[in-house]
């Protein structure tokens, strides 16, 4: 991989006539307080109830663009990652040491090959593109521009909106290229291998390892304002015999105040010779923007998310890709600041019993002073299938699809913005059980989080 690189770089310089260089810094730091994670069920010490800690996510990125007729991208980013005050999975809490175990599904299963500080390449790339319409001039006739890219290294992938394959602030290793006939249609293909050591060390998620990943998408932006086409993913585990594979139809809506994305995917294939997939997700979000005298500038989202499951919990009726954006730094990614529910799982690990994702949510912002976002969250988490013996969903997500209540988050947000480079965030939210989802108790969690980061 590292002479097709070199190689690359060395190509003839006729096509470039000048060389652009950015080094950007990206550093986050983050103090979070849970408490109340097992909703009152236990103080044993195997199961942490209540902790805290602060976690630090840098990233140092130096670009350089050689442009011309054609044009050649060398890009590398260095992260650094970790807990402060904590080694070996320990951390000081009140002068004693107390080991924190992986608990949860997030936990054990962290995409990255450090979490101690050490810092790794996340990408490492270079990419070459060549304009057609630049050669031939009586294109310019018909089409504004044909660019034909080839991208070789360690890169972050996203498809559609990262339902199947998203960005987690890791690349994979991969060849990926990519064709645009003007607005007219476009096609974006990559393969990767992903192997064991591109997986934290404390993982015992198995299925992360020795995949065989690719995938293409076709597209059309020839209607101003949508985006629309068909996307594929495969994800093949020979160590395993798993094969997946995703099918997703979108279409994208975006102008000044209003956007939205509605996405139908399907997940077929089969593991070994006793599960065959057959399973399905329904995704809608859509962000309304506008300003006011009181208010100042607002917006709001939503999102509904549906998964199919399968009330005897055959593996095969679950939608489950692996690959998708479920990770940001040292915490879960998903719809909710805290529950952070997706098509994977959400924060508490789905219950007992539960199959499949059902998420109905908003989160509002609003700025009624200058530089300061107050927001608030309120987000549903049900499954399409349960128990009998867990609690029905309501009427308005049983109409959209849900099956059995899990809970649901409320909260507050804040975000002031200290300069164009600086900017501080608050976090205080609620997650509500349903009883008898986790427990018989079902008593509230707590996050607290402030945190900070720096962009120049």
């Amino acid at each position: 991989m590292k002479k097709i690189i070199l190689l690359i770089s060395l190509l003839p310089m006729v096509c470039f006539s000048y060389t652009k260089i950015y080094l950007d810094t990206d550093f986050k730091t983050n103090y979070i307080d849970y408490s109340n994670l097992d909703f009152e069920l236990t103080s044993s010490s195997k199961n942490i109830d209540n902790y805290s800690f602060i976690y630090s996510w840098l990233n140092l990125t130096l670009k350089t663009n050689i442009e011309g007729v054609d044009s050649l991208e060398v890009c590398t980013t260095l992260t650094s990652l970790g807990r402060w005050g904590s080694e070996n999975n320990y951390q000081i809490e009140t002068s004693s040491m107390v080991k924190i175990e992986p608990n949860f599904w997030w936990e054990k299963s962290l995409p990255y090959p450090k979490t101690n500080f050490d810092p790794f390449f996340s990408e490492f790339y270079t990419k070459y593109t060549f304009n057609i319409d630049h050669r031939f001039s009586m294109l310019k006739n018909y089409v504004e521009e044909i660019p034909v890219s080839v991208k070789l290294g360690r890169q972050e992938i996203e498809f559609v909106d990262g339902v199947v394959i998203g960005k987690n602030g890791m690349g994979l290793d991969a060849i990926s290229f990519s064709f645009y006939l003007d607005k007219y249609f476009y096609f974006e293909s990559f393969i990767s291998r992903v192997l064991g050591e591109h997986i934290t060390t404390r993982t015992t998620f198995e299925n992360n390892k020795n995949y065989l990943v690719s995938g293409t998408v076709f597209g059309t932006k020839y209607q101003e304002e949508y985006d629309f086409g068909i996307s594929n993913v495969v994800e093949e585990n020979n160590f395993n015999q798993d094969k997946k594979l995703f099918t997703e139809y979108f279409i994208k809506h975006t102008k000044e105040g209003l956007s939205y994305i509605f996405e139908y995917a399907q997940q077929n294939g089969t593991k070994g010779s006793n599960i065959n997939y057959s399973a399905s997700l329904y995704y809608f979000k859509a962000g309304l923007e506008g300003s006011g005298k009181v208010l100042g500038r607002s917006n709001i989202d939503v999102v509904w998310l549906l998964t199919s499951g399968s009330p005897n919990g055959d593996e095969g009726k679950v939608f489950s890709p692996i690959f998708g954006k479920f990770y940001y730094g040292l915490e879960p990614a998903g719809f909710g600041d805290f529950a952070a529910g997706s098509v994977k799982n959400l924060f508490f690990n789905l219950p007992q019993g539960y199959y499949g994702m059902f998420v109905l949510g908003m989160k509002l912002k609003v700025n009624p002073i200058k530089n300061f976002f107050p927001g608030f969250n309120y987000f549903l988490y049900a499954s399409a299938e349960g128990a009998a013996d867990k609690p029905d969903a309501s009427a308005t997500e049983k109409t959209l699809g849900a099956g059995k209540a899990i809970g649901l988050e409320y909260g507050l947000t804040a975000e002031y913005l200290v300069s164009s480079y600086i900017k501080l965030n608050f976090e205080y939210l609620v997650f509500d059980p349903a009883k008898n989802a986790f427990n018989t108790l079902g008593e509230p969690a707590y996050k607290l989080k402030f945190g900070s980061s720096v962009k120049f």
